[in-house]
């Protein structure tokens, strides 16, 4: 499925002409913790000629931050950048621009979901069990530090969040800039988690802002961004759509 999906990606690009050395095949958490990675980066080449990048979770904090200080005056400044993906969540503390402490925490939606089964509905005692998971990761891993300006957050999640708290379907906010700087509050990550857990997958689907494909992770993620946002004694975070694709696009600018 994976092999496909990429496969598809690179027959795209060629339709549209992308000239090779603007081509790059970038893979994070889901093929650093494969066992067969290596497997699907060969028979990607032998294939297609292409080879995929397995980046380290300390490059995929490099591009967020990069693609985050392109978009936002973080000048003068200590910010945080999490992204939560399907397979790991990384927080990534930086000061007048440069990184101070990366941490990668083997732990994604879809992770979370698939290991306490939180496909459907929610059972208290799983879901209470992965909140203690969570929290446990993050006193291990994360030190509280004295002054956040800002929290940017990259990913799907947080961004289906806001989705959910302004109503409309993600891509009309994407194609409208919409979500771009959005600043969403913890309590009302706190308020959609209350009504998301309540839900089984079906109920989660019909949510404004939560596409069906979204629905079965969404608590898993979204737990994930309260407990960082809690972790860190922070009130919100700001929404950056770019993630590590706008600052890998960067790296590749500037040659």
């Amino acid at each position: 499925k994976t092999e496909g999906a990429i496969v598809l990606q690179i027959e795209a690009a060629h339709q549209v002409s992308v000239d090779d050395k603007n081509f790059r095949l970038i893979a994070t958490a889901a093929l650093r913790r494969a066992e067969n990675s290596s497997d699907l980066v060969d028979r990607v080449l032998t294939k297609c000629g292409k080879h995929i990048e397995i980046i380290s979770p300390e490059q995929e904090a490099k591009y967020a931050c990069k693609g985050v200080a392109y978009s936002c005056d973080t000048a003068s400044q200590n910010i945080v950048v999490i992204e939560i993906g399907g397979r790991s969540t990384e927080i990534t503390f930086a000061t007048d621009g440069n990184i101070t402490q990366t941490t990668s925490l083997p732990i994604g939606a879809v992770t979370l979901y698939s290991k306490f089964d939180l496909h459907d509905v929610i059972d208290p005692e799983p879901y209470k069990r992965m909140m203690q998971c969570i929290s446990d990761m993050l006193d291990t891993h994360v030190s509280k530090i004295l002054h956040i300006d800002t929290l940017y957050a990259t990913g799907g999640t947080c961004s289906a969040l806001t989705a959910m708290e302004l109503r409309q379907d993600e891509s009309v906010l994407f194609e409208s800039h919409s979500i771009d700087g959005y600043v969403l509050q913890l309590e009302s990550i706190i308020h959609q988690l209350d009504l998301l857990i309540g839900l089984d997958a079906n109920g989660r689907s019909k949510v404004d802002g939560i596409t069906s494909d979204r629905a079965e992770i969404i608590v898993a993620g979204a737990s994930i961004a309260k407990l960082v946002l809690e972790k860190l004694c922070t009130d919100s975070m700001t929404i950056h759509t770019g993630g590590i694709k706008l600052g890998v696009l960067l790296e590749m600018i500037d040659g």
